[in-house]
C-alpha cells in the first residue's frame, strides 16, 4: 500500500471551482503559449507574433519581432527576460519584457520547444529528436543528445541539473546532470510534463489519461480521466488541485480540435469536465498557466485558437497550509498508519477532502490506525494532541 504524506496547520473553505470568462484579445490568431506573472502580467505566443498584457487581459500590447518562418516556443524567467524559438532555427530575445527583441543565434535546426531555468542556462528541442543546450544566455548552443528517428517536443527543467522531455512519439527522457546524459522512460508513454520540483511532476499522455510522478520521472502512475482524445498540458497548483486542458479527438483516423477543460481536487483520482461557454467547434485548447494572487487564490489562464484566451479565478478548495511540522512522525505498514508522539493523542479523525469525518479513533493503541476500510483517495488525519490539533493530508 503506498502513502503520501503532507503536514502542517489546515484551513478549510468552500470549493470553489468558479467560471471560465473569456478575456478580450484583438487578434485571432492561434495562441500556442501562454505564461503568467504576478502582477497579473501576461504573454501570449502565436505563428508570428506575441501579445502581451500587464493588467490580466483588459489591455494589450503586440509585438511581431523579426524573424524568419514561424514561432514554436516561449520562455520567461521573469516579466522582463525571455526567449522564442522559430522554425527556421533562431533565437530571438528580449530584456525589456518585449519592447525590443533580438535575433540573438540561428543554428542549423526546427526547433520545437525551448526552456530557461536562469539567465544564462537554457534547452531547446528539435524536429529531428535534438536537445541542445546553452550557457550563456543563448548566444552558443551545443548539441547533447538526439533520439534518432523522433521528434523532440516539450522539455522542462525545474534547476539546472534536473530536466525532463518528451517526443511526438511519445518517448519520454530525463537528465540529472544538466543534459550531458539522458536515461529513458520506459514505463510509460508521455506527451508533455510539468514539474513543481525535481521530484513531483505531471504529464499527459494521447489517449486522455493524466500521469503523476513523485519520484522524479522514474516511474508515472495513470491518472484516467475517462476521456479518450489527446490532452495538450496538465498543471496542478498543489498537490490536490490541477487542471487538464486539451486537445484532439483522433479516435475516428482524424484528429479534430477539441476544447474541453479537466479538473480535479483530489490528486486525480475523479475529474470533472467543463466545457468554455464561449468556444466554438473546431477549437483547441493549447496551454494552460496559472498565477498566485495570495490568499489563497489562482487566476488560471487557458489559451487556445480563433485569439481566444479564458480566465477562472479559483480559490484552494478544502485544504491549504503551510508544509511545517511539527511533533509528529508517520510511518506506514501494509493497511496501518504508526504515529510517534512526544505528547499524548487523544483522539484521531480521517476526514475526507471536504473536511466530513469518515473514521474516529478515541483510542490509539501502540500508536497504530488501521485504514483497512478506506478506498483509494486523498484523507486527512486530524490528531488531537493537549495542546492543539496537527493536520495530515495523506493519499492511499
Amino acid at each position: 500500500m503506498k502513502y503520501i504524506f503532507e503536514f502542517g496547520a489546515l484551513l478549510f473553505s468552500l470549493s470553489s471551482f468558479g467560471q471560465w470568462n473569456e478575456v478580450h484579445v484583438d487578434v485571432s490568431d492561434e495562441w500556442y503559449k501562454v505564461e503568467t506573472f504576478e502582477n497579473e502580467v501576461i504573454f501570449l505566443l502565436a505563428m508570428n507574433k506575441v501579445a502581451k498584457s500587464t493588467d490580466g487581459g483588459a489591455n494589450w500590447i503586440y509585438y511581431s519581432p523579426s524573424h524568419a518562418g514561424y514561432f514554436t516556443g516561449m520562455t520567461f524567467i521573469n516579466a522582463q527576460t525571455g526567449w522564442l524559438s522559430s522554425s527556421f532555427g533562431e533565437i530571438v530575445f528580449t530584456n525589456d519584457s518585449g519592447a525590443n527583441w533580438t535575433i540573438i543565434q540561428t543554428v542549423a535546426a526546427y526547433w520545437k520547444d525551448i526552456f530557461f531555468i536562469n539567465n544564462t542556462h537554457g534547452w531547446a528541442s528539435s524536429n529531428a529528436g535534438e536537445i541542445f543546450k546553452t550557457i550563456d544566455g543563448g548566444s552558443n548552443w551545443t548539441k547533447e543528445f538526439q533520439k534518432i528517428g523522433e521528434i523532440a517536443e516539450n522539455v522542462f527543467f525545474t534547476d539546472e541539473l534536473n530536466g525532463w522531455f518528451c517526443t511526438y512519439e511519445g518517448s519520454s527522457f530525463r537528465t540529472t546532470d544538466g543534459g550531458y546524459s539522458w536515461t529513458e522512460i520506459i514505463n510509460q508513454s508521455v506527451y508533455r510534463v510539468y514539474f513543481s520540483n525535481q521530484l513531483n511532476g505531471w504529464g499527459v499522455d494521447y489517449f486522455g489519461n493524466v500521469l503523476k510522478t513523485s519520484d522524479g520521472g522514474i516511474y508515472w502512475d495513470i491518472m484516467s480521466t475517462n476521456f479518450s482524445w489527446q490532452l495538450s498540458h496538465a498543471k496542478y497548483i498543489s498537490a490536490y488541485e490541477g487542471w487538464a486542458v486539451g486537445g484532439s479527438d483522433c479516435s475516428g483516423g482524424i484528429c479534430i480540435p477539441y476544447h474541453k477543460i479537466l479538473y480535479t481536487k483530489d490528486g486525480g483520482q475523479t475529474w470533472s469536465s467543463q466545457d468554455v461557454s464561449t468556444a466554438t467547434s473546431n477549437m483547441r485548447i493549447n496551454d494552460i498557466d496559472f498565477i498566485n494572487t495570495g490568499n489563497n487564490n489562482y487566476s488560471v489562464y487557458v489559451c487556445g485558437g480563433k485569439g481566444k484566451l479564458w480566465v477562472n479565478h479559483h480559490q484552494l478548495s478544502s485544504i491549504e497550509k503551510s508544509l511545517v511540522n511539527s511533533r509528529l512522525s508517520i510511518k506506514h505498514e501494509l493497511d496501518n498508519i504508526l504515529l510517534e508522539s512526544e505528547e499524548k493523542i487523544d483522539r484521531i479523525d480521517i476526514m475526507n477532502l471536504e473536511g466530513k469525518i469518515i473514521q474516529s479513533f478515541t483510542e490509539v493503541r501502540n500508536n497504530s490506525i488501521s485504514t483497512q476500510q478506506l478506498g483509494q483517495g486523498g484523507y486527512i488525519l486530524a490528531i488531537y494532541l493537549q495542546d492543539g490539533i496537527d493536520y495530515y493530508k495523506f493519499i492511499k
